[in-house]
């Protein structure tokens, strides 16, 4: 079994759904956020309704995605995905960089379509994990710190 890697479209949104919500159906973390009688199956129909706007449309300017295709099935077998800081976005001469791990952009009307579907998903994640929340929260904003920082000591023009 062999497999490639290449940057996602829209259109990867039910195989990118169902390869990450059952990846992530295996983490207790993950499994935890949903009432203890949701089933795995429905949790990934509402992640597949969701994960083309939510996902693969937002902030392209700052986010390359990449996803791993089985050679022999064509199935999504995995997914990567980077939020560039402001520095590595594009070169000196305004060149997007690594633009082909940017998901290209839909016209208004899919786009509008798209939108209208995940606003009608069921996505009602616990609330009452409390303090894990809280330190989650706080995990999280010192690693958006340290990429900050990263961010900043870059070289100028990005284009490593």
């Amino acid at each position: 079994m062999g497999y490639r890697v290449e940057g996602c479209t829209i259109d990867d949104a039910a195989g990118l759904g169902r390869n990450n919500a059952s990846a992530y159906w295996k983490q207790p973390y993950w499994r935890m956020l949903w009432p203890q009688d949701m089933d795995r199956e429905f949790i990934i129909e509402q992640v597949q309704k969701r994960i083309g706007p939510a996902v693969l449309l937002r902030d392209r300017d700052h986010l390359r995605q990449e996803k791993a295709v089985d050679e022999d099935t064509g199935d999504i077998i995995g997914y990567a995905r980077w939020n560039l800081s402001e520095a590595l976005v594009k070169s000196h001469e305004g060149e997007v960089l690594w633009a082909d791990r940017q998901v290209p952009g839909v016209d208004d009307d899919l786009r509008k379509e798209l939108e209208e579907e995940m606003d009608a998903s069921w996505w009602e994640p616990r609330s009452d994990t409390g303090e894990l929340d809280v330190k989650i929260e706080e995990a999280r904003e010192r690693l958006h710190a340290q990429e900050k920082h990263i961010g900043e000591a870059l070289p100028g023009d990005g284009a490593w």
